[in-house]
């Protein structure tokens, strides 16, 4: 069944397919840049220089805007992380230290209390889980008060 086809036509079958395919991933993906690429070439024709000057004040404005936007959400992310961080170096001190004069729960759990009220933007954070997990992993390596996720998120 196969020996009716020729390697040529084999290689033509592969070429029309991927160009179809491309063509396909250029419409999906870059489809707004194409049709911006179509209208401005169009637009040349019919004389957009009129409102060229201000086109371009806007999208001055508007990418200053942006980049105060990204800048601004970058560096609240970075004292985020490095508020857990330092989050994250209390707890693990402050476990490993009443491991060593084995406390009552209830003590050790009002003591990490105190700890996690002096992070309040970590309450709120998306990483807070991962902080209760480092917890429970911290108390059960030590094997002092072994605490639930429960327990744990009680004391935020």
């Amino acid at each position: 069944m196969l020996n009716q086809f020729t390697w040529i036509d084999y290689f033509i079958g592969i070429c029309v397919a991927m160009v179809i395919y491309y063509l396909w991933l250029a419409i999906k993906y870059f489809r707004n840049d194409i049709t911006h690429v179509i209208l401005s070439k169009s637009d040349e024709r019919f004389g957009s220089d009129l409102f060229e000057d201000e086109y371009q004040d806007v999208t001055e404005v508007k990418s200053t805007s942006a980049m105060q936007e990204g800048t601004a959400i970058l560096n609240t992310l970075d004292n985020d992380f490095e508020e857990i961080e330092f989050l994250i170096q209390k707890l693990k001190k402050v476990i490993a230290d009443t491991s060593k004069s084995k406390p009552v729960k209830a003590e050790f759990k009002e003591y990490l209390r105190l700890v996690l009220k002096e992070y309040p933007s970590v309450k709120d954070s998306a990483l807070r889980e991962s902080v209760n997990e480092l917890i429970v992993a911290e108390t059960e390596k030590y094997g002092i008060v072994i605490l639930s996720r429960e327990e744990v998120d009680v004391l935020w």
